[in-house]
């Protein structure tokens, strides 16, 4: 075990006890296993001989506020038809910015790992899209519990970076940032973008497919610190985003020739070869996503923002990459690029991408 992790399982052992402790769960039973999530949260799960859950506690920039949005999904009376589902909220606790829900089920399968394995298949590509139109065709019963804010990615009209985010940030990821506020055509894309007229639903925010479980009957979303009402396309463009990302994760390798150099022909051409067979799986995705949300049918600018999104999906992919690597290489750059074209030409593109 490594010095961080030993430090996040203390962390987590001291969050365990102080969290039963304020909650009363299960008095008198011993705690068996403690397994820590790393992240920017004191996370993990904690299991006794009769309940296995997941205790949180938020720490770090907006902790409150990201407490408050986690706890809303409960507050607000979020009531789907059971295509969407998410674990059981046992204990909330403000002061200490704690929450402890039911643990996913050990068989649950991790939609992140299917990705990265390639073996996505178009049953789960149904249910993925069958549960984010549940969720976004959702009965709210208390929709003021739920913030409106537009969060602050993608940038606005005022594209300057935050001082906190400059003095965390890589090299690479300031060079992005460069590129972004240099652009005044992106720029104007992404401010319209940001600033377009939706019909608001209640959405995710930050969706990703780690945080995205089947538990065998419906599709388990997890982590809700940027749920609100907000633009569902968001969410829809977030998810084929990643889907298309993780095929042209292959940019590099496939485009190389026998000595391992790029050229831009190559480029383009396994580009256009990875975007075609990435959009099978998002096909299949927005077409169940449209049945059971009517997202699509109610608003006519839908279709052309899931395709805008799915293009800054890129960008973030690459902020991460950067961030990770500290730089930003030829791939990051060629999938900056692909996302530019679905930023500014949509309509052109969307049903290359599965936007049918």
């Amino acid at each position: 075990m490594t010095t961080s992790e030993e430090v996040f399982t203390a962390n987590l052992q001291s969050l365990t006890e102080e969290a039963r402790e304020a909650s009363g769960l299960f008095d008198g039973v011993r705690t068996t296993v403690i397994t820590p999530k790393m992240g920017r949260n004191v996370s993990g799960i904690f299991e006794t001989p009769t309940a296995r859950c997941f205790v949180k506690r938020f720490t770090g920039l907006a902790a409150g506020e990201r407490w408050r949005n986690s706890r809303a999904f409960n507050k607000a009376g979020i009531v789907t038809s059971g295509a969407m589902r998410t674990p059981s909220l046992m204990f909330s606790h403000e002061p200490s910015a704690t929450l402890i829900y039911e643990a996913m089920p050990r068989d649950a399968t991790h939609i992140v790992e299917l990705l990265r394995a390639d073996e996505l298949s178009a049953t789960y590509c149904q249910a993925l899209g069958a549960g984010l139109g549940d969720l976004h065709s959702a009965q709210v019963d208390h929709p003021e519990e739920l913030t409106d804010a537009i969060p602050g990615l993608p940038p606005g009209a005022n594209s300057a970076v935050p001082l906190d985010v400059v003095e965390q940030s890589t090299i690479g990821v300031l060079q992005l940032w460069g590129i972004l506020q240099q652009d005044e055509t992106l720029a104007e894309a992404l401010a319209d973008l940001v600033g377009a007229v939706y019909v608001p639903r209640p959405i995710h925010g930050d969706l990703r497919t780690d945080q995205i479980f089947h538990d065998g009957e419906s599709v388990q979303i997890i982590d809700w610190e940027d749920l609100r009402m907000g633009d569902p396309a968001r969410d829809v463009g977030s998810l084929l985003g990643e889907v298309l990302f993780n095929r042209l994760r292959k940019l590099t390798q496939r485009a190389s020739d026998e000595e391992g150099n790029l050229t831009d022909e190559n480029l383009m051409r396994s580009g256009a070869e990875l975007v075609t067979e990435a959009s099978e799986s998002m096909r299949v995705i927005w077409s169940s996503y449209s049945t059971a949300s009517g997202c699509d049918d109610l608003d006519e600018g839908m279709r052309v923002r899931t395709a805008q999104y799915v293009g800054w999906a890129m960008y973030e992919r690459s902020m991460a990459v950067a961030t990770y690597f500290g730089r930003l290489g030829a791939f990051e750059r060629a999938i900056m690029g692909i996302g530019r074209n679905l930023l500014l030409n949509p309509d052109d593109f969307s049903s290359s991408i599965g936007l049918e």
